[in-house]
């Protein structure tokens, strides 16, 4: 671990179980005495040997992620590949994504974070929003209704200009606010441990007298601080840290470059800058990286004067991606008029970023649907999933990428016939699915895998052709709904948030029914899918059926709570 993005990017590798048996439920025996972790549905780890901590009934918590010991979290909170230390308390309606959140943490309702860390004894009050790639250093205060710029991070550590122990980021990435000199003692990996700092506590033996020193120091360096109040609101606590440019390696007095040496350090503390982010969560490498590769070809003696003008005309958007460098800087892919994802040869994904270590030219999910076809039933579909998972693994394709592309070989697997009745397709698909459903339990991790695979279906029965035929003619569609349903290859929620999706005109072209809802654009096969009358019973009965369970464990939580009284 040597800074903040490697520190994610391993704790998610350990969360995904991608370095077992070092896992989080099967920790060493020392370390087990103290903590133990469970994994639940979605990946979500959660603390059961101390326990107490409580999650509101209609908050979402889904990993890969991990809830510690004594947290409390309220209602209507949506929290996503986080991992949350002991102690925690989040509030109503709180949004977190891909952050990670240390020991006593206080996050007040209403707030959003986003691929940031929140050291220990930080506090957000209500109202507040931080941006990605922040780091909230040790016990840092961010006012109500604050935004909070992304990269940004804030501490508790006095600025120190001639520190003779080192600069000042070293003291940053200790985040220890109990002395200004611990600068020396730790760089910004040590943050990476999620730990308390206790090495500058005295004698621990009286308990009293401890929290007493700790609670003076704490007071001090209070008064000490230069609060950024622009940054943290006129109630927050903490100053912003930007790392210094005080040393010859950073920049050279004597290059022609520069007309004097405060236009060297600008441009030299804009690099520094520029570095910092690149090694924050969320941060976006594709400018970077392009960057690196037209000085790589400025460079390169072997290109060719064509050549030379063909990369130029490549970095200014001139030249089609197929006839471009090694990487495709287009757009990742194209969506549908449905709304899914289509994966061409771009190395970008769904959202813009940078997909690293896929070939150029390469379509996942058509590769991974040959891989599927290729498959006999008579071997053990273990082995296809081996195939998967290490094809997934050498194109960092996606779980989605899988489910859509397993469910196209699947309905392709079935031989539809022309003009075949839904009653035979179901037959044929539920006798399909006996040898398929292990795998789509292995790679439907979520809703967004699930959601895929309904996508697959749609698009094939879109598309056209014999199987689309059959697939859009009435009720072909619900019936393979209602059969993945009933296989427990789809849950209610995921067919009701694709439905959600499609009343929410995700086509731009939806239009208002009597009762004033929005529908999907009718002039579209998706919208015209969508809107037969056996698809809507279902989804009505869907909606229903998931209300009336809702409200029994209601009624049951009620009741209980009566005969405890």
């Amino acid at each position: 671990i040597f800074d903040f993005t490697t520190y994610a990017n391993v704790s998610q590798d350990l969360l995904k179980r991608w370095v077992y048996p070092v896992v989080p439920d099967n920790l060493p025996s020392g370390y087990e005495k103290i903590y133990r972790y469970v994994m639940q549905r979605h990946g979500l780890y959660k603390e059961c040997k101390v326990g107490g901590s409580k999650i509101g009934r209609s908050s979402v918590v889904k990993g890969p992620g991990m809830v510690g010991s004594c947290c409390f979290i309220g209602e209507g909170c949506r929290i996503e590949s986080t991992i949350i230390g002991n102690n925690v308390n989040i509030s109503n309606t709180v949004t977190i994504t891909n952050s990670h959140i240390w020991e006593n943490v206080t996050i007040a309702e209403n707030t959003t974070i986003h691929s940031s860390i929140l050291c220990q004894n930080v506090t957000i009050k209500k109202g507040a929003t931080i941006g990605k790639g922040c780091i909230i250093g040790k016990g840092c205060i961010i006012g109500e209704g604050v935004v909070v710029p992304d990269f940004t991070r804030l501490t508790l550590c006095k600025d120190i200009k001639d520190d003779e122990f080192g600069s000042d980021d070293e003291g940053f990435g200790s985040f220890d606010d109990s002395s200004s000199s611990s600068s020396s003692s730790s760089d910004d990996g040590s943050s990476s441990s999620g730990a308390s700092d206790s090495s500058d506590d005295e004698d621990e033996s009286d308990d009293a007298n401890h929290n007493q020193n700790k609670a003076a120091a704490a007071t001090t360096n209070t008064t000490d601080i230069d609060t950024d109040y622009h940054v943290v609101g006129k109630d927050g606590l903490g100053r912003v840290w930007i790392p210094r440019v005080d040393s010859e390696d950073d920049y050279d007095d004597d290059d022609s470059d520069y007309d004097d040496d405060e236009d060297a350090k600008e441009k030299a503390l804009a690099a520094v800058i520029e570095t910092m982010k690149s090694q924050s969560i969320g941060y976006d490498a594709t400018d970077m990286y392009a960057e690196r590769m037209k000085i790589q070809e400025e460079d390169d003696d072997l290109f060719s004067e064509d050549e030379k003008e063909d990369d130029d005309e490549f970095n200014n958007g001139a030249v089609d991606h197929d006839d471009a460098g090694a990487l495709s800087f287009g757009e990742g892919g194209v969506i549908s008029g449905g709304g899914e994802h289509i994966h061409h040869s771009s190395n970008f994904d769904e959202d813009g970023m940078l997909v690293i270590g896929r070939q150029k030219n390469v379509n996942v999910v058509q590769d991974l649907k040959a891989l599927c076809l290729e498959h006999e039933t008579t071997s053990p579909i273990e082995n296809l999933a081996i195939e998967i998972n290490s094809y997934k693994f050498s194109q960092n394709a996606s779980y989605s990428d899988c489910s859509m592309a397993t469910m196209l070989a699947v309905l392709e697997k079935l031989d539809i016939k022309e003009g075949m009745a839904a009653t035979k397709l179901v037959s044929l698909l539920k006798g399909e699915l006996q040898h398929w459903k292990p795998l789509f339990n292995k790679i439907c991790r979520g809703l967004d895998e699930e959601k895929c695979v309904i996508l697959a279906v749609e698009r094939l029965a879109c598309g056209g052709g014999v199987i689309g035929d059959v697939l859009s003619k009435a009720p072909s569609f619900r019936f393979v709904l209602q059969t993945l349903h009933d296989e427990e290859v789809l849950n209610e929620d995921a067919i009701l948030s694709w439905a959600a999706d499609r009343r929410g005109g995700s086509n731009g072209g939806g239009s208002e029914d009597e009762e004033g809802g929005d529908v999907v654009d009718l002039d579209t096969p998706q919208g015209k899918l969508f809107m037969q009358k056996p698809t809507q019973d279902f989804l009505e009965w869907l909606q229903e059926e998931s209300e009336s369970e809702s409200g029994s464990d209601d009624d049951d939580d009620s009741g209980s709570d009566e005969d405890s009284e």
